[in-house]
C-alpha cells in the first residue's frame, strides 16, 4: 500500500508541474513596451521609441451583442500601462497591453496634442459657451466623425477588412476639453474585431481606441 500510495503522489506531482509549465507566463515590461510602441507608432504616425510600463489590473470587458459589458461572473486582468510622457510631465500616449498575450487592447494620445486649423477654431468658437453645449445640436458632426472612425479603422487597422456596421455612439466634453469634443462609434469589421474609437470635433482625429474581438 506505501509503494501504491507514493506512485500514486508522483503521479500528481508529475501532472503538477507538468501544468505549471504549460501554464501562460506573463510578458515581460520590455515586450509589453515594444508591443504598445508599434501599436501607437501604426496607428498615429509616429516614430515613439521611448516609454515605461507599469503592471496593473483592470475589470475584463468583452463586446457582445453590439454591447461592451463586464465578463461575467467579474474576472480581473492583468495590463501593463504602457505611457510616453512629455518633456514636461504630463502623459502624451498611452498604451493597454494584456499581460498574457501581448495584445494591445486600448490606445490613446493627448488631444492636446491635435492643433486645430484657423478654419476648425472657427468652428470651435461658434458653438458658444460651455453653458450653452448640448450634444443634440451636432447630430450631422456626429455622422462625420463615425465615417472618419470607419475610414481610420479601414486605413490603419484592418486594410483589407470589409466593414460590417458602425454605430454612433455618445459625444462628450467638459469644461478642460471644451469646445472640443469627442464623438464616439463602434466600428464592427467582418473579421469579427470591433474598434470603439473616439474622433475629436472639429479636426476629426482619432484620439483614443478600444479593440474587441466580438463573441458569437
Amino acid at each position: 500500500m506505501k509503494r501504491k500510495a507514493a506512485i500514486f503522489l508522483a503521479i500528481i506531482l508529475t501532472l503538477s508541474l507538468s501544468l505549471t509549465a504549460c501554464a501562460q507566463k506573463n510578458i515581460n515590461a520590455d515586450e509589453a513596451v515594444k508591443a504598445g510602441l508599434a501599436t501607437l507608432n501604426k496607428a498615429y504616425g509616429t516614430s515613439l521609441t521611448k516609454a515605461s510600463a507599469v503592471l496593473t489590473q483592470h475589470l475584463q470587458t468583452k463586446f457582445e451583442n453590439d454591447k461592451i459589458v463586464n465578463v461575467e461572473p467579474e474576472k480581473w486582468v492583468e495590463y501593463y500601462s504602457v505611457s510616453v510622457s512629455g518633456e514636461k510631465g504630463g502623459t502624451l500616449y498611452l498604451a493597454e497591453v494584456d499581460a498574457k498575450t501581448g495584445a494591445v487592447g486600448y490606445i490613446t494620445r493627448s488631444a492636446e496634442l491635435v492643433v486645430p486649423t484657423a478654419e476648425q477654431e472657427q468652428k470651435s468658437a461658434s458653438i458658444g459657451t460651455f453653458e450653452q453645449y448640448s450634444a443634440d445640436r451636432f447630430t450631422a458632426e456626429q455622422k462625420d466623425a463615425g465615417n472618419a472612425a470607419v475610414q481610420w479603422v479601414q486605413e490603419v487597422m484592418e486594410p483589407n477588412g470589409e466593414l460590417h456596421h458602425a454605430t454612433t455612439q455618445d459625444i462628450y466634453t467638459d469644461k478642460d476639453l471644451f469646445p472640443t469634443l469627442m464623438m464616439q462609434t463602434m466600428v464592427v469589421m467582418q473579421s469579427g474585431n470591433a474598434y470603439q474609437v473616439s474622433v475629436s470635433w472639429p479636426a476629426m482625429e482619432v484620439i483614443d481606441v478600444h479593440c474587441y474581438t466580438q463573441k458569437s
